[in-house]
């Protein structure tokens, strides 16, 4: 038992504590006692106590190692997370001007061609049309300060260059959903509307409902470039704890036209949604057209 306190001692103990118990017993163990010679008693303190007191010391140095090492790769592993971090922020901010140098640019100058065209219009069809490529260039480069915002970090303005008049609204919501169908209809698309409760915003929704605007907006995109303008019916829904929108078109009537995609869309939209807990489908119809279903819960 003497020997089990010692190594605990040794292992738990400060250092004046271990040197206290140390002596002590090393004068207990080698004072002779009655019918013990003094080898015998000499013999016991390098087993019964320095032994012990040694092991200990020996277990308590390998935990004191043992500890700086895992403090030692909690930290080299808090620098790796941090670094990572500080790359992607970069990488993002890299990209975010790449964005505004190359697309914000030539986004200005169709809104600038089209308001010159405008103004110049031979004719009211013309100065119609004229109109809404520059409102939906202005629109464009609206939501491309939202998208640079995001990618320049919290708290960083997107690159100068970018505003548009109104830019400062919010990001758009179901409640914008009739303005997005409208635009649809006029280049061409037959749309119809399904939304009975007029999709007022909710502002303690607005991620989902940006979402779910987003996959209204891809969705009818593809409808343009992939169905030939094929009609197509647009569903929105908000009912207790979820917000739910479908977009279907029938089988196209002509050839699709010839725009160029990186074909990512669809995938990123499943990201979003399934990031913020809800559900998404796209799939072909029985009839041959195609369906983007998404449920988002509020």
């Amino acid at each position: 038992m003497t020997a089990v306190a010692l190594y605990l001692v040794a292992v738990h103990g400060r250092r004046r504590a271990v040197v206290a118990a140390a002596a002590v017993t090393t004068v207990l163990a080698v004072v002779p006692r009655p019918g013990v010679g003094w080898d015998s008693a000499l013999g016991g303190a390098p087993l019964f106590v320095w032994l012990p007191l040694a092991l200990g010391a020996w277990t308590a140095a390998r935990a004191r190692v043992l500890t700086g090492l895992r403090e030692r790769a909690e930290q080299l592993e808090r620098e790796r997370s941090a670094l990572a971090a500080r790359t992607r922020a970069e990488e993002r901010t890299r990209i975010a001007r790449d964005m505004h140098d190359v697309i914000a640019h030539r986004v200005s100058l169709i809104v600038l061609r089209a308001g010159a065209l405008e103004v110049g219009a031979p004719d009211g069809a013309t100065a119609a049309e004229a109109e809404l490529i520059r409102r939906t260039g202005q629109d464009a480069l609206l939501q491309l300060r939202h998208v640079l915002g995001v990618l320049g970090g919290a708290g960083e303005a997107a690159p100068e260059g970018t505003g548009a008049p109104g830019a400062s609204r919010p990001p758009p919501t179901l409640a914008d959903l009739a303005d997005l169908v409208d635009r649809s209809r006029s280049a061409g698309v037959p749309v119809e509307l399904d939304d009975p409760g007029g999709s007022r915003a909710d502002a303690a929704d607005v991620v989902e409902e940006h979402t779910a605007y987003r996959v209204v907006q891809e969705a009818l995109t593809n409808v343009h470039k992939y169905a030939g303008g094929a009609p197509t019916r647009v569903v929105a829904r908000r009912g207790s704890g979820a917000i739910e929108v479908a977009v279907e078109n029938a089988l196209p009537e002509r050839a699709p036209l010839d725009l160029p995609g990186a074909g990512a869309g669809l995938t990123g939209l499943r990201e979003r949604v399934e990031a913020l807990g809800g559900d998404f489908r796209a799939e072909p119809t029985a009839q041959g057209g195609f369906r983007v279903w998404a449920r988002l819960p509020t």
